[in-house]
C-alpha cells in the first residue's frame, strides 16, 4: 500500500512538472514568434551565416574586389575617364566603373585562353603550338572584347540618330505651344519610357535637378550619346540660352539641319547602291549564268571529242 501511494505521488509530481515545463516552453515560443513578427531577428551564428552564403559570395566576389583594387591602383585617371565615356556610349549603366569592366573582361579573356590551352593539351599538341595558339587566343579575345564594345556603341548611336528627328519634331511642337524646353523634354520622356534617347533625356533632367547648369547637363548629354544630331541640338539650346534667342526658332533651324543631313546621307547611300550590288552579282549571279549558258555547249563539245577519239 505504501509503495502504491509513493508510486502515484511520484507519477503525479512528474506529470505536473512535465506539463508545467511544456506550457512554459510554449509560452516562450509564442512570445518569441510574436516578437519576430514585428522585429526580424538574425540569431544565426557567424559560422552558420558564412555557410549559408553562396560560392560566388564567398569566393568569386572577394577575388573580384581584390582584382579591382589592384587594377585601380595601376590605371591613370585619364584612361579611366576615356573608358568610362566609351562605356556610356555603349549604353552601360552609370554605376558600371571602368575597373569593374576591365576585371570582367580580363576574367573572360583568361577563361577563354584556358579553354583553348585545355583543348590543345587534350589533342596532345606540341608545346610550341600550345604556346603560340594560347598567345593568339589571348590577343584575339582581348581585341574581340574591344571590338564588341565599339560595335555596341556604334549600334546605339545609330538607334539614337534614328529616333532624334521624331523626338525633335515633338519637342519643337511642344515649345511652340508654350512649354519650356525642359517641360517639353520631360513630357516626351514620360510618353516614351522605352526609347534610348528618352532615357538619355531623363538623365539630363536628373542632372539639372541635382544642381548642374543647363549647359553642363547638355554637354554631358552630347558626350554620352556621341551623336552629331544630339550635339547639334545641345549646342543650339545652349546658344539660345546664352543669347536669349527664341527657342522655337532655334529648334526649327536644328530640325532643318538634321533633316537636310538625313536627306544627303540617303542620297549618298542611293548612289552607292549600284556599286554595292555589283559584288553579289559578280560572285553569285554571273557564275550561275555562265554555267547555265555554257555548260550544254561544253558537254556537247566533250561528247563529240570523245566520239572522234573512238572513231579513230
Amino acid at each position: 500500500m505504501e509503495v502504491t501511494v509513493a508510486t502515484w505521488v511520484f507519477v503525479s509530481v512528474f506529470a505536473a512538472i512535465t506539463i508545467v515545463s511544456v506550457m512554459e516552453d510554449r509560452q516562450k515560443l509564442t512570445a518569441l514568434e510574436r516578437f519576430r513578427r514585428y522585429v526580424p531577428l538574425d540569431i544565426a551564428a557567424p559560422e552558420r551565416r558564412q555557410i549559408d552564403r553562396t560560392f560566388q559570395q564567398r569566393i568569386i566576389d572577394p577575388m573580384v574586389e581584390r582584382l579591382q583594387k589592384l587594377v585601380n591602383t595601376r590605371l591613370s585617371e585619364s584612361f579611366q575617364d576615356k573608358l568610362q565615356m566609351r562605356l556610356l556610349n555603349a549604353g552601360y549603366p552609370l554605376r558600371t566603373t571602368p575597373v569593374e569592366y576591365l576585371v570582367k573582361a580580363a576574367i573572360g579573356v583568361g577563361v577563354f585562353t584556358l579553354v583553348v590551352v585545355g583543348c590543345l593539351l587534350a589533342f596532345k599538341r606540341e608545346p610550341a603550338q600550345v604556346v603560340s595558339f594560347s598567345l593568339l587566343a589571348f590577343l584575339g579575345s582581348g581585341l574581340l572584347s574591344s571590338a564588341l564594345l565599339r560595335d555596341k556603341a556604334n549600334a546605339r548611336r545609330v538607334l539614337i540618330e534614328r529616333e532624334m528627328p521624331e523626338l525633335l519634331d515633338y519637342i519643337q511642337v511642344a515649345v511652340e505651344a508654350g512649354l519650356s524646353i525642359d517641360s517639353a523634354i520631360e513630357r516626351i520622356v514620360s510618353e516614351r519610357p522605352s526609347s534610348i534617347l528618352a532615357y538619355e533625356f531623363r538623365i539630363y533632367l536628373n542632372d539639372v535637378k541635382m544642381g548642374l547648369t543647363r549647359s553642363e547637363a547638355l554637354a554631358h548629354l552630347a558626350a554620352r550619346t556621341n551623336s552629331k544630331y544630339v550635339k547639334s541640338f545641345t549646342d543650339g539650346i545652349s546658344q539660345a540660352v546664352k543669347t536669349g534667342m527664341p527657342m522655337g526658332s532655334i529648334l526649327a533651324i536644328i530640325r532643318k539641319d538634321v533633316y537636310d543631313d538625313i536627306r544627303s546621307n540617303a542620297e549618298k547611300r542611293a548612289y552607292k547602291a549600284p556599286i554595292l550590288m555589283m559584288i553579289p552579282m559578280a560572285i553569285l549571279i554571273f557564275p550561275t549564268v555562265f554555267i547555265i549558258t555554257l555548260a550544254p555547249a561544253i558537254l556537247k563539245l566533250m561528247a563529240e571529242v570523245g566520239n572522234m577519239g573512238l572513231g579513230k
